[in-house]
């Protein structure tokens, strides 16, 4: 009887194995789709915290356009500051003054690039390739 009992061992051996190496490949695909999971919750929480610090910028900027759109209120109320604009954006005086307006006179800026570039001879032979190809 114990020859049988050791004969139901033999026999279950390989069979024993099998069980065993598809035990170890499912613990292995399994910790690979762990793994994945896992770099996909890391990438997602990178693109959210990206998102939430844009969204903190982009309410800083509102708070401070509703500061300034607070400000211009209580402005728009002081007597002081409404002839201020009067007098700076709209021209305007009080009827026994003499109001000066200085005019700047306006330099375009490609002259002004082309005058720097003409004053040294890399300037000057720069400006001879591209007269070249105009």
């Amino acid at each position: 009887m114990i020859s049988d009992f050791h004969k139901k061992q033999k026999g279950s051996k390989p069979f024993n194995k099998i069980l065993l190496f598809l035990g170890i490949i499912l613990c292995i695909v399994i910790f690979c789709l762990l793994i994945v999971a896992n770099i996909k919750i890391y990438q997602r929480r990178q693109e959210l915290s990206l998102q939430l610090e844009n969204l903190k910028k982009q309410t800083e900027e509102i708070k401070n356009n509703n500061n300034q759109l607070k400000e211009g209120i209580q402005k728009a109320t002081d007597s002081d500051y409404i002839e201020k604009i009067a007098r700076e954006q709209l021209n305007l005086q009080k009827s026994n003054e003499t109001a000066t307006v200085f005019l700047m006179p306006k330099v375009e800026e490609g002259k002004v690039e082309n005058q720097n570039n003409q004053n040294n001879w890399f300037g000057k032979i720069w400006q001879n390739i591209i007269s070249i190809f105009k």
